[in-house]
C-alpha cells in the first residue's frame, strides 16, 4: 500500500512540474494584415515567429521581450504586451532590395513595426 502510495504522489508532482505548451498567437500588422503566427515557450525562454527564433530575455506578469538569435549583422527585438496582445518590433541590419545579386553591399537600416496578437477564435 505504501508503494502505490508513494508512485502516485510521484506522478502528482510530475504532472505539475509538466512543461506547460507553447502558446501559439495570430499575429496581425498595425494595418490589419496578417502576418506570421507567433509561438512563445515561456518554459523554454523562446519565441518563433515564422522562421526567426528569439531568446526570451525578461518575462513579467505583463510583458515579454526577446532578441532575435544568431542573427549576422544586427538583430531584432520583440517586446509583447500579455493582457492587451499589443506587440512592437525593433529591427536593425542590412537590408537587400528584390534585386539582389551576390556581392551586393546591401544598406544599414533600423526599422519599427507594431501590431496585435491574439489567440485563434474558432
Amino acid at each position: 500500500m505504501k508503494k502505490i502510495l508513494a508512485v502516485l504522489v510521484a506522478q502528482l508532482i510530475s504532472l505539475q512540474m509538466a512543461q506547460a505548451a507553447p502558446v501559439v498567437l495570430q499575429c496581425f500588422t498595425s494595418g490589419g494584415q496578417k502576418v506570421a503566427d507567433l509561438t512563445i515557450d515561456i518554459d523554454r525562454g523562446t519565441m518563433k515567429w515564422g522562421v526567426v527564433e528569439y531568446d526570451i530575455v525578461q518575462a513579467d506578469d505583463t510583458y515579454i521581450t526577446a532578441y532575435q538569435k544568431g542573427a549576422d549583422v544586427g538583430g531584432e527585438v520583440w517586446v509583447i504586451n500579455r493582457i492587451s496582445g499589443s506587440y512592437k518590433r525593433a529591427a536593425a541590419g542590412l537590408y537587400y532590395d528584390s534585386n539582389y545579386t551576390p556581392g551586393d553591399e546591401g544598406t544599414f537600416q533600423a526599422q519599427t513595426y507594431e501590431g496585435n496578437c491574439s489567440r485563434r477564435q474558432f
